[in-house]
């Protein structure tokens, strides 16, 4: 399972700390990876997990990224290089 937690003794997975999804668009190709906290009872990090988001995601929500991504590089290429 891609999200598998171990806990340890006294502490129980109650809530999620912040999800952050990074998406790279490099002449390698596209990527999006996801990391997340997970909290125990009393609200500290119990953990993180992180990976390649790719096998997460629908066909039509990578095609909406990989749009995304050229978007931004396109707006970026235009503002800041001469």
């Amino acid at each position: 399972m891609a999200f598998d937690l171990q806990a340890t003794i006294n502490q129980v997975p109650t809530d999620i700390g912040p999800v952050i999804i990074t998406l790279t668009d490099t002449a390698e190709g596209q990527f999006a990876k996801f990391k997340v906290d997970v909290l125990d009872q009393d609200g500290s990090v119990m953990g993180a997990k992180s990976g390649n988001l790719v096998p997460h995601l629908t066909a039509g929500q990578i095609s909406t990224a990989n749009a995304f991504m050229s978007a931004m590089r396109t707006k970026v290429e235009n503002e800041i290089l001469p």
